[in-house]
């Protein structure tokens, strides 16, 4: 993951850390609570690697030439040589 999405990962710990307590109080509803908590956590965490892959497919897209196609470095040094 990037590093942005690490900071992101430690409110969720002070969330979860926060309901404990709660839990505690009100035990009936401690695994509902957590149920909702943790599926608020999976889709945020979803949504953000869901907009970071159309990042990069759309990056992939914008580029003219296949990687697998692409000149490497040497050749581009080499042809210049040529060249000039």
């Amino acid at each position: 993951m990037p590093a942005g999405s690490w900071g992101r990962c430690y409110a969720f710990d002070v969330a979860f850390f926060v309901m404990a307590p709660v839990m505690t109080l009100h035990l009936p509803l401690g695994p509902l609570l957590f149920g909702i908590v943790w599926t608020i956590v999976l889709v945020m965490l979803g949504l953000h690697l869901r907009r970071q892959g159309q990042v990069i497919a759309a990056e992939r897209r914008a580029a003219s030439v296949p990687s697998s196609q692409a000149e490497t470095l040497q050749y581009k040094e080499h042809k210049q040589q040529a060249q000039g």
